[in-house]
Formats: C-alpha cells, structure tokens, sequence
C-alpha cells in the first residue's frame, strides 16, 4: 500500500510548489524521516485546571456566573462610542495576512508607554503580544522553571502558575497568606522559603482569588530580596489597574527598578474584552525576553491583525480611561451587592 507525504516548501520568489514524494511502505517513510520509537512520543501527564473542568461543565447552565473573573465584554460599536472620533476601531482593509510575530510596533510602543515610569522607562523592544495571558504565563513560566529549579508563589493563586512549574518539573513552595491577616502575605515567611537554587517568585497583583493587593512596600522588601539572591520576579498583573479602594496605586513589578522582572497583563480582565485574544510579555530585561521569543515560535506564530487593531484602539489615550472608569463603576456596585448579599447570609458566607 502506497503513502504520500506532501511537502510544500518556499522558493526565494516567495512562489509555493509542491514536493510530491511517494513512499512504497511505511518503513520507508519512518526510515527517511527517521522516527523515533514510539517510546520517544510518550506524553507527560499534565495536569488539569480542575477550576476550568468545572467551568466548562457547568458555566454554560448557570444563571448567575460567579465563576468568571472579566467584566461584560465590550463590543465595536462600545469602542467607538467612547471615542472622541466615533470612528470604527477597525479599518475593513486590513490586509487578513500573518501579523508581525512580535505584535504590531505601535501596539508595543502604547503598552511601553502606559507601563513606563520615570525611572523605568520601556519601549517596544519590551514588550511581546501573545494570544491571551494564559499563553504569555505559559511562555514565562516554560523558561523561567526547569527541571531542578526551585519557585516561590504566591497563594492562594490562579492555579496554572504553580501547576505549570510543577509540570516543568520545578520544585514549587507557596507563600502562604492568612485569612486573619486579610489574606496579606508575611515578608518573614518568604525569606524563610529561600533556598540556594530558588529560581522565581511568583505574584499576582491584584490577587486571584483573593483580590489582595501588595502595595508598594511590600512589594520593595520582595524586590530587595531577589536582588540579593538574583532570584527573578515574575508578576501576574492581568488585574492591574483595578484597584477598589483609596490606597496609592501599587507599582507594577517592572517599575520596581530591577532588571530580573516580568509582568504579564491581557485585555481580558481590566479592559473587557476577553473576545480578542490580546496579551502581553514586558520586562526590562532582554535577555529574558529572547529566551521567550525562541520558545514562543515553537507555540503561536503571531496575534490576529484584526485583534491587534481592536486592542491598539482600546488602549489608546483616548478610550483607555473611559474603559477603567466603567469597569471601576459597575464593579463598586457589585461589589456593594456581594457585600449585602452576605450580610444577609451569615450562615453561608463569611
């Protein structure tokens, strides 16, 4: 029985042809290609999100969502009408082809502008636009945890961050918080966690689930620390900038003046538009960065033009602030409603 591999390869043109090789057996297909014993394919158990089994279980029956985690998404004609322009946030001829890898300059260039501080200042060359979040976590923490390493995270958490170190064979400790402390993490039990090959501390700010935030102090005394032991932070800021109360605005990890920090972030959570698979990689050090970069093309070759667009226009100076303020609006009345709502249920909430 005859098999057929199709190879289609690109001549420096940029015209296709196509390489039609017929192999009499499948031994001489494995032969050419030199297979592998079956052996060499066996997967590793991965392990699952139970939190995403459950939501995909039984999300689409509820009535009351209180499993989500992103504001009511935003649509086109919402975009527009909080511009001043009131133009379409996307032009009809944007060319459907693949997109820079990277992810548009511009884009870069408006996420270094919003993230850069005085004293950190970032440009475009910081920064790499992935499908979501959920893939620029997966990026940083492919490179970041290895096999023999050491983590810290922060916990309670959003569970791949520690799930994933573990699958990559990290050895992972968790930073506890304490409910009688608001759920605010002890600096003295993370010094205490580290060890001589601790890799990594992992953050979430604002903090999934709690919604703990680290302000600016704790947040240096962290920083102070992975410098005297060269240990990287990594800061899950999917949140940021929803912050609920009158505190100052923590710094995002990047701003904190040292080379070895990552920040991931998305349009999903802050800015309502889970729909466009927008997120993004910053960090100061660009060595870190190249190290994603080679891992990344082995996963996504590049973001849709067309999110990349929606996502530019969403971040703009323009319509950024109207998004936060909405966001910020709505949330305060439901968080004023949670609160209610437990009041009048001491025997099932706490």
């Amino acid at each position: 029985m005859h098999r057929q591999l199709y190879i289609s390869t690109h001549i420096i043109t940029g015209l296709t042809r196509e390489i039609i090789l017929v192999f009499k057996s499948l031994l001489t297909l494995k032969r050419v290609l030199h297979c592998a014993t079956p052996k060499a394919f066996t997967m590793h158990d991965i392990p699952e999100f139970e939190l995403d089994q459950v939501a995909r279980s039984y999300g689409p029956r509820a009535k009351i969502a209180l499993h989500g985690s992103a504001p009511y998404a935003l649509s086109l004609d919402n975009l527009r009408d909080l511009s001043a322009s009131k133009l379409s946030p996307i032009n009809n001829d944007i060319p459907l082809s693949y997109a820079p890898s990277l992810g548009s300059v511009e884009l870069r260039k408006c996420l270094a502008e919003i993230y850069s501080t005085e004293s950190a200042p970032l440009t475009e060359d910081n920064v790499i636009i992935t499908p979501g979040s959920i893939m620029a976590n997966y990026l940083v923490l492919s490179t970041t945890c290895t096999k023999g390493d050491h983590v810290i995270c922060q916990f309670p958490n959003y569970g791949p961050l520690y799930l994933l170190p573990k699958y990559f064979g990290a050895e992972v400790d968790f930073w506890v918080g304490k409910e009688e402390r608001s759920w605010n993490p002890d600096i003295e039990e993370l010094k205490a966690l580290i060890k001589p090959n601790t890799k990594a501390i992992i953050l979430t700010n604002p903090c999934n689930p709690t919604g703990t935030v680290l302000g600016q102090e704790i947040l240096e005394q962290i920083r102070d620390l992975a410098k005297r032991h060269n240990i990287t932070i990594f800061g899950d800021e999917v949140f940021r900038p929803l912050f609920h109360d009158d505190t100052p605005t923590p710094p995002s990890v990047i701003s904190l003046g040292y080379n070895n920090t990552i920040s991931t972030g998305s349009v999903s959570k802050a800015y309502s538009l889970p729909g466009i698979r927008i997120g993004w990689i910053i960090s100061p050090n660009t060595d870190i960065l190249q190290r994603i970069i080679a891992a990344r093309d082995y996963t996504t070759l590049n973001v849709s033009r067309i999110d990349d667009a929606i996502a530019l226009f969403a971040l703009s100076p323009d319509v950024l602030p109207k998004i936060v303020t909405q966001i910020l609006a709505t949330q305060s009345k439901n968080i004023e409603q949670y609160d209610q709502f437990v009041t009048r249920n001491p025997d099932r909430c706490r």
